[in-house]
């Protein structure tokens, strides 16, 4: 049988052990311990040697367990520490407060004469009336995530409610109109493209071009014998125009210049048509999936013979 160590009369923290007990806590002889204030508790031995419960728990200097430091007095700014309360969810030791101001407050140990050196009656400041940016404080506002917020109003009439801090770092100037009039600005484009206004302004363009120049010669009777003699065929790539219907295409494009005459009109297949867009024949042409083959290899090919290695791979398909 294991020999029982005395604790009798030994001091551990608040505690003062009297005797044993014929009480057990497993295997364990729970000793009968006599706090400070006069309270008395049953303990065991490895309990009182590890120093787990220096008091009975009945004052709350027993949150002063451990590395705790005892700030009891202590003056940190406007605020002196009275007593300790608890522990918040981070186990840290919250303390009961006085501020100078006559208020009482709880804060953790680790907040104490850091972030927090008031009860917090200094940052009550009033904003009304002041104007931060575009922005003019017109008065207090409901709070937004229990912070504190003020309702303003911007140079441009609207109404928003702001974070004080926001506020007073700068991060909030105006209610949101200074950024879109600074991405505005920015903007290359008028941002239309494809709405109905643009396609009515850009046909009313074309459509004044065709009108500037004298195109007597363009009839129905001549556009037709043009499409006989390509015998129903692209003019480019030779395509016949079973499927599809075919299309007009200027070989001068109106946009770069060219004029609506009977000799810069020719009819083109879809496809040919859209790849060729406004482009100039020499810029065509040197596309690499250029559709009009027969006319890059009768007239390119030649020059393009003769260009460096490096820079005649682009044109293989015009060697035929």
């Amino acid at each position: 049988m294991t020999r029982l160590h005395d604790l009798t009369g030994l001091v551990f923290g608040e505690l003062t052990v009297i005797g044993a007990t014929n009480q057990y806590s497993g295997k364990k002889v729970l000793w009968r311990c006599r706090c400070s204030c006069g309270n008395e508790r049953l303990i065991s031995g490895p309990y009182l040697k590890a120093r787990k419960a220096p008091t009975c728990g009945v004052q709350s200097n027993h949150l002063l367990s451990g590395k705790a430091k005892d700030l009891t007095g202590v003056v940190f700014g406007e605020l002196t520490v009275t007593k300790p309360i608890g522990k918040n969810n981070s186990k840290q030791l919250i303390w009961h407060c006085l501020c100078s101001c006559g208020n009482e407050t709880q804060v953790a140990a680790g907040n104490l004469g850091r972030s927090i050196k008031t009860c917090g009656h200094t940052q009550k400041t009033d904003l009304t009336n002041q104007r931060f940016g575009r922005l003019k404080v017109l008065g207090p506002a409901p709070r937004k995530r229990k912070l504190k917020t003020w309702r303003c109003r911007c140079n441009c009439s609207a109404v928003i409610d702001v974070v004080q801090q926001n506020l007073t770092d700068g991060k909030s100037r105006s209610c949101g109109c200074y950024k879109n009039e600074a991405v505005a600005s920015r903007m290359r484009t008028h941002g239309m493209s494809g709405t109905a206004a643009y396609i009515r302004l850009h046909d009313a363009k074309r459509r004044a071009r065709l009108n500037a120049f004298d195109c007597t010669d363009v009839t129905d009777d001549a556009m037709q014998e043009k499409l006989l003699a390509q015998n129903y065929q692209c003019h480019w790539c030779d395509t016949p125009f079973d499927i599809h219907p075919p299309h007009q295409d200027h070989i001068h494009p109106i946009s770069r210049g060219g004029p609506h005459m009977l000799n810069n009109l020719v009819w083109a297949c879809r496809s040919c048509n859209s790849q060729k867009g406004n482009l100039l024949l020499h810029e065509w042409f040197a596309k690499p999936k250029c559709r009009a083959r027969k006319f890059v290899s009768a007239t390119l090919y030649p020059i393009l013979s003769r260009l460096p290695p490096l820079r005649s791979h682009y044109f293989g398909m015009l060697r035929e």
